[in-house]
């Protein structure tokens, strides 16, 4: 659960003056460079969020909205979210989680996780006119749902859920800029018996970079969920990737994919 708790302006309030957040020349908002302040933030939030909290845990999230002028013209920064543990068991949870793959099951505290099976040297590159993807490490895990998230996973019933991530890096030294938005990709199972989508709004996608331009790359993770029962007699598994594609062009590179061969023992 992501628990979103408005701060009002009179915080300060609840803050001793010497450690609420200002600058020497004492506005609120604007900070020079290379400055550094420690400051305290009070959260101001009613019973049953605190049991919410409590049941589902909770996460500390910073928008990333920094301007350089107190109208926010313009803003840079990228949101980052932080695991906030709110009980003594919650903080144990946080740490044994730390090596998963950070998607938006992890991020947005859908629910747990319980490894299976993790390859993290994989490093296999293909390429595609001049764009290197390479496929550098993939864990299997059991994932159960919390109650907030229970519906989103509905169509699985009562049965268990294996979540594989998967780890890649995108570098783009062709001349096209690409669109990884909506990678295209298909799981293609004991040859053609199979084939499954990636869960795009499961992958933690930063929705402010969609594009890689020439000369610059990106990391992206790709989820899929299987019913753990109908996982356990895969054999084979081969993922698809491409036709790489432009935001406003469609396909590129005349329309080229590549295959990568999924270990599972």
């Amino acid at each position: 659960m992501q628990i979103v708790l408005i701060i009002h302006t009179d915080q300060n309030y609840y803050v001793p003056e010497e450690n609420q957040l200002t600058t020497d020349e004492g506005s609120y908002n604007m900070h020079g460079a290379g400055t550094k302040k420690d400051f305290w933030i009070v959260y101001k939030m009613r019973f049953a969020q605190y049991e919410e909290a409590i049941k589902n845990g909770a996460k500390f999230v910073i928008e990333g909205r920094a301007s350089e002028d107190e109208e926010f013209s313009e803003h840079f920064g990228e949101k980052e979210t932080f695991d906030f543990a709110v009980s003594e068991e919650q903080g144990k949870s946080i740490e044994s989680s730390e090596n998963f793959y950070k998607d938006s099951l992890i991020i947005d505290n859908m629910g747990t996780k319980e490894m299976i099976k993790e390859f993290t040297d994989i490093n296999d590159t293909k390429e595609i006119d001049g764009v290197s993807i390479t496929m550098e490490g993939l864990q299997y895990t059991e994932f159960t749902p919390n109650d907030l998230y229970e519906e989103s996973f509905e169509s699985f019933g009562d049965n268990e859920i294996v979540a594989l991530t998967m780890k890649f890096q995108i570098e783009n030294k062709s001349k096209e800029t690409i669109d990884v938005y909506s990678l295209r990709t298909i799981l293609d199972v004991n040859g053609g018996e199979t084939r499954i989508q990636s869960h795009g709004m499961l992958e933690d996608i930063n929705r402010t970079e969609v594009e890689v331009e020439p000369g610059s790359s990106s990391e992206r993770l790709l989820v899929f969920l299987f019913d753990k029962k109908y996982f356990e007699i895969y054999e084979n598994m081969v993922l698809e990737f491409g036709p790489l594609t432009g935001m406003e062009v469609g396909e590129l590179f005349g329309g080229e994919s590549v295959e990568f061969e999924i270990p599972k023992e």
